[in-house]
């Protein structure tokens, strides 16, 4: 069992150096567990929906009972399942990389890793199942790496710079033990109060396991293989019982550490590992799966193929039939008959960028970006389904104004390629192209009926770019220019919305940001000028035809259609405004691009941030004219719902 039942304790730490032989290899069933998809809640008033139950990832997983899964990684995040997976609660415990956890009981983990910025190590601890965390720095720079707990009080965090630390009253102090020679401890396994085994690297490719059994009193060094590779992760089942991983090796001892030899060879190097009892061990790494039920006198490795989305790197096994495991961008993989089948816990309709959304009603929203198809739920986001268009370019902007009539454009605005005008009458059972621009990629797109829609995009031939603005009034079995900015000033038009029917307000960059409004229909436009000089805008959204927002490197709003426009701190890309008092920004840039949700309910002029601090950028917004139901999409078709207005329900 894992370190709950003082049998084991598993982490993993990178991957290491390659070698192979031959194995006996076996094919990996991948079945789906038969389970609706739950959304997951975050800690706000958002959910993910998709990838689900979220697309960060994950660096540890324990499983402290076989209903209970518990994993953390990058960007803070912690999530827990008490169902066996079948739904999930998604934590951000702040602006940490946490690499390891441990569970004592399914109430009581500790979690360690490093702060982004990679100057302080942390250690965060709960005692009442992630509702609430204590977070203290170790005040060292080289962190802790990876963390085992054997009983509620008793916990050895090891790390790198030769550094340990131990507590026996439950986290409230921390002693270091300093011991060598290695530099690095990448894994720690401790079965009981005294019994610990860590797994360690040194200069160049020098692998080392020391041992403890005397509560870290005193370390032996067991094992040294010298410029071979680090060894990286260890489970052990008892205090005599332990496999350990090493490049493309398994070793294992049998006798306390006294002895270790190399036990299995797999195909493709391990990255975690974790041991039931003494016979039944069970490794994860780099599209396979490795297991022995015999001590390791024989071993099984199994293929679950590798995917940009899914290479996995700690395993956690509480009894000899269930085992999780976690890796990139949120992959979860799970089995239930003693590793027979495996099945995927984690979804994701697509995990390609996500560029647009709208939603005419708090069930029904259509989502736009990747070439080729729309994603599309009718249920509130419970389930999305692609819907194929029959153009092979990039989706960039939708409208819809019921359940059953949208407009979708495209293209882009440098190749040459046709951009598309797309249209459907029956919820997208079936997509009509309605209109191509030979030389320019439509970006934005707003309807107010299901007949009157105005279109936005931009060409560039070399440093010169040109925008138009097109305008249908018939369904779109017309569309008309409105209006074409052309020159040697490149001026690129990115964004459209419209109140109503003779009134939109189209905004863009180059030099500084673009607004032109009409309100005759589109027959004429004229240019406004934003306070504050923005240098470029992005999105906009009118909730009447005087009142605006719109986004970019400044947030900008105006009460008089535009006469004056008013300037707020903040970067976003896309906005959404169902009210005239509240909206909602997305973004995702900066040094290091993260996504943020931010809100406003005095009409633009002061911002909230809600949610920070994600991994995906977002590009794209729509709320419904209740207030409080809204969708977010972007970056690794990360999408996003709230139904509270992103407020949490309760207290955090």
């Amino acid at each position: 069992m894992f370190n709950i039942m003082r049998k084991m304790k598993v982490f993993s730490f990178g991957p290491s150096a390659v070698f192979a032989l031959g194995v006996i290899i076996g094919v990996l069933t991948l079945a789906k567990p038969a389970m609706a998809q739950t959304p997951t809640s975050f800690n706000s008033g958002w959910f993910w929906q998709n990838p689900w139950p979220q697309p960060d990832n994950l660096h540890s997983v324990v499983t402290p009972n076989t209903q209970t899964i518990v994993a953390v990684g990058a960007l803070g995040r912690f999530i827990m399942s008490t169902d066996g997976g079948a739904t999930w609660t998604v934590q951000s415990l702040g602006n940490y990389d946490l690499l390891s956890i441990s569970c004592s009981d399914a109430n009581t983990c500790t979690a360690v890793g490093n702060d982004n910025s990679g100057t302080l190590g942390i250690i965060l601890r709960t005692t009442d199942g992630g509702a609430t965390w204590t977070v203290r720095s170790t005040g060292n720079h080289t962190g802790p790496i990876s963390v085992s707990c054997t009983d509620v009080n008793t916990c050895t965090v090891a790390g790198s710079g030769n550094n340990i630390l131990r507590t026996t009253d439950g986290g409230v102090t921390w002693n270091q033990q300093s011991v060598g020679p290695a530099i690095s401890f990448l894994g720690i396994s401790c079965t009981d109060f005294n019994t610990c085994t860590v797994v360690a690297g040194g200069s160049f490719s020098d692998g080392y396991i020391l041992r403890t059994t005397d509560g870290g009193a005193t370390w032996t060094t067991v094992y040294a293989n010298l410029s071979s590779a680090f060894v990286t992760a260890i489970s052990c089942a008892d205090s005599n019982t332990c496999m350990a991983v090493q490049g493309y090796g398994i070793l294992q001892t049998t006798d306390g550490g006294a002895t270790w030899a190399f036990s299995f060879w797999p195909l493709s190097p391990s990255l975690g590992i974790s041991c039931t009892d003494s016979n039944t061990c069970t490794a994860i790494g780099n599209g396979s799966i490795a297991r022995t039920t015999d001590g390791g006198a024989t071993w099984n490795e199994q293929s679950y193929g590798t995917t940009r989305d899914f290479d996995l790197v700690s395993m956690s096994c509480p009894d000899l039939s269930s085992c999780a495991a976690v890796g990139r961008q949120g992959g979860i993989l799970q089995t239930t008959d003693g590793a027979a089948t495996w099945f995927r816990l984690d979804r994701a309709v697509t995990r390609d960028g996500i560029q647009g959304v709208s939603c005419p009603d708090a069930n029904t929203c259509t989502a736009v970006g990747p070439p080729g198809y729309v994603l599309r739920t009718g249920d509130g986001g419970a389930t999305w389904n692609q819907q194929p268009v029959g153009t092979t370019l990039q989706l960039n902007g939708v409208s819809c104004t019921d359940a059953n009539t949208c407009t979708v454009v495209g293209g882009d605005c440098c190749s040459g390629s046709a951009g598309p005008i797309l249209h459907t009458t029956d919820g997208g059972a079936t997509w009509t192209q309605q209109f191509s621009e030979a030389t320019k990629g439509f970006n934005g797109v707003s309807c107010t009926d299901t007949n009157t829609c105005t279109a936005v995009g931009y060409g560039c031939g070399g440093a010169t770019c040109s925008s138009v603005i097109l305008w249908t009034t018939d369904g779109g079995a017309t569309w008309t220019q409105a209006l074409e900015l052309s020159g040697g000033t490149p001026r690129r038009l990115m964004s459209v919305s419209c109140a109503d029917s003779n009134t939109c307000t189209t905004v863009g960059d180059y030099p500084t940001g673009l607004i032109f409004r009409t309100t005759d229909g589109g027959t004429t436009w004229t240019e406004q000028s934003a306070t504050g000089g923005a240098r470029a805008l992005w999105g906009v959204s009118c909730a009447d035809a005087s009142t605006c927002t719109a986004v970019g490197t400044s947030l900008i709003h105006t009460t008089d259609g535009g006469a004056t426009w008013t300037q707020s701190s903040g970067v976003a890309f896309g906005v959404s405004c169902p009210n005239v008092n509240t909206c909602i920004a997305v973004q995702g840039i900066g040094t290091i691009p993260r996504g943020d949700i931010l809100r406003s309910t005095d009409g633009g002029v002061t911002w909230t941030q809600q949610l920070g601090n994600l991994s995906s950028q977002l590009y794209g917004v729509s709320c419904t004219d209740d207030n409080n139901t809204c969708t977010v999409v972007g970056q690794f078709g990360a999408i996003l719902h709230t139904n509270t207005g992103g407020e949490p329900t309760a207290p955090q």
